[in-house]
């Protein structure tokens, strides 16, 4: 069983990593809503199209119907229990994009992600 990161980044940069070497021709991407940025930054980005609670990752693969895949990414402890929280607008946005014909799904954890990342690229 794969080791328990406790970072969030790490989390990410370890399902990026394996979803890199496994789905080699698919796309996967961030959405960089969790930087720290001035309020000048900020405002640009918001001007830009920046929305808060976005999930952290997209994957632009079409399967099952579903027209792609979006995942929030939360840290978990060592034990693999939960330990991020889902804010009420990144469960509203969630929930929009799975009622618009996406999967979007939280995730504790980058061995459950890529566990979920799995069974939808076979669907």
């Amino acid at each position: 069983m794969p080791k328990r990161i406790q970072h969030e980044r790490s989390e990410q940069n370890a399902l990026v990593d394996w979803f890199k070497l496994t789905y080699k021709n698919e796309l996967l991407i961030k959405i960089p809503n969790d930087a720290i940025r001035t309020c000048a930054q900020a405002r640009t980005m918001f001007r830009e199209g920046l929305v808060p609670g976005a999930p952290d990752i997209f994957i632009a693969a079409p399967r099952g119907g579903l027209s792609g895949m979006f995942i929030e990414l939360k840290r978990s402890n060592v034990k693999g229990q939960p330990k991020g929280k889902v804010s009420d607008k990144q469960q509203a946005i969630l929930d929009h994009l799975n009622s618009v014909g996406y999967l979007a799904i939280v995730s504790y954890g980058w061995d459950f992600a890529r566990k979920a990342i799995c069974q939808y690229m076979e669907s």
